[in-house]
């Protein structure tokens, strides 16, 4: 909508420009500052308190997309402060914004959005949206664990780990209509042979839903059972991290369970999988080094026009240095008398300088 015209005020523009430069300002101090340590009048948590609203206006009216990553980073760190802060964030309506930005073309704004959105999924208020398998969130963050970007796999697939243990929340993930694509999200980050970390949230996440559903997941007409018992064998084939030997142990505690040996897949089901693990990570490889050559490119291309414009401005201010000299000199030699006032070098040099008087 169109702003009122007292906003439009060179006043009121110039109020919003340095509202923005210290919201930004506040943002690079609380990426960079231990949230128990910001300064304020009235201690550590009044200071954390006082950021919510300038940075998720920030987020909101940010003219670059630096200032938003930042903003979303500084809100990041906010969020890990306290529960207290977590919920004068939700308050604020800061999950439905950072939801906004997931659809962004920046893959580092839509990352540090659901990085922020990952610690404040952990807050009672930001539980309840993960309790229906219609939840919107829900399907977003299973979605994000098949990112090409790693660290925002990270992201999701931790938070659903601890949401998980949640029995809403894991009765949610396990209704019979989203269950297929919750299993299979699951077994392929515990086939993320190359990324342990994912491997780790996986096995996490798959022991909170056999807690709540062992029946579920594990059962012979189960129908995401073999596949999932094939990415655990697969798993604790591994030496790297924690998951291997939890894969390990889930597959004993599900034959405990079931009271028998869990049917082996077949050999041409591992190898099938196998050769998909190493596809992916060639591809994971490929997208990643593709993107970091981007970033790069990008980020020259950014020296380059800011260097090209320092370079300009220096030119043109050595020019007026230049053009205010030879005015100075004509007005010189014009005292002088070597010259008529009516001088026409003399004039359009003055005039060129926006000189009122000689």
């Amino acid at each position: 909508p169109p702003r009122p015209a007292d906003e439009d005020t060179p006043e009121a523009k110039a109020n919003r420009r340095a509202a923005g430069a210290a919201a930004w300002a506040l943002a690079r101090m609380a990426i960079t500052t231990d949230p128990a340590l910001l300064p304020g009048a009235g201690g550590a948590e009044a200071a954390q308190q006082n950021m919510v609203r300038p940075l998720l206006r920030l987020v909101d009216v940010a003219e670059h997309e630096l200032e938003q990553f930042e903003a979303c980073m500084a809100l990041t760190n906010l969020a890990s402060a306290s529960e207290s802060l977590q919920e004068r964030l939700l308050a604020a309506g800061a999950w439905r914004r950072l939801l906004l930005l997931l659809s962004e073309d920046n893959p580092e704004v839509c990352r540090a959005a659901l990085e922020c959105l990952a610690n404040l999924s952990t807050a009672d208020e930001s539980v309840e949206l993960f309790t229906s398998h219609e939840s919107t969130d829900l399907k977003i963050f299973l979605g994000m664990c098949e990112s090409d970007d790693v660290p925002s796999q990270r992201a999701a697939s931790g938070a659903l780990a601890t949401l998980a243990s949640v029995p809403e929340v894991a009765a949610a993930m396990l209704h019979q209509e989203i269950r297929g694509n919750t299993l299979d999200k699951v077994s392929g980050l515990l086939l993320s042979l190359d990324q342990p970390e994912l491997q780790h949230r996986a096995a996490v996440w798959l022991r909170a839903l056999a807690a709540h559903d062992h029946s579920a997941i594990f059962a012979p007409e189960a129908p995401r059972a073999l596949a999932i018992v094939a990415a655990l064998s697969l798993c604790a084939r591994g030496n790297i991290g924690p998951a291997p030997e939890m894969a390990k142990e889930l597959l004993r505690d599900a034959e405990a369970q079931a009271g028998r040996a869990l049917p082996a897949p077949p050999p041409e089901m591992l190898k099938e999988l196998l050769e998909k693990c190493r596809a992916e990570e060639a591809e994971r490889r490929r997208a990643a080094e593709e993107r970091a050559l981007a970033e790069e490119e990008e980020r020259v291309k950014k020296v380059n026009t800011e260097r090209e414009k320092r370079e300009g401005e220096m030119r043109e201010r050595a020019a007026q240095v230049r053009l205010k000299k030879a005015a100075e000199d004509l007005q010189s030699r014009k005292w002088a008398g070597e010259i008529d006032s009516d001088d026409e070098e003399l004039l359009a040099a003055a005039e060129q300088m926006n000189m009122k008087q000689l």
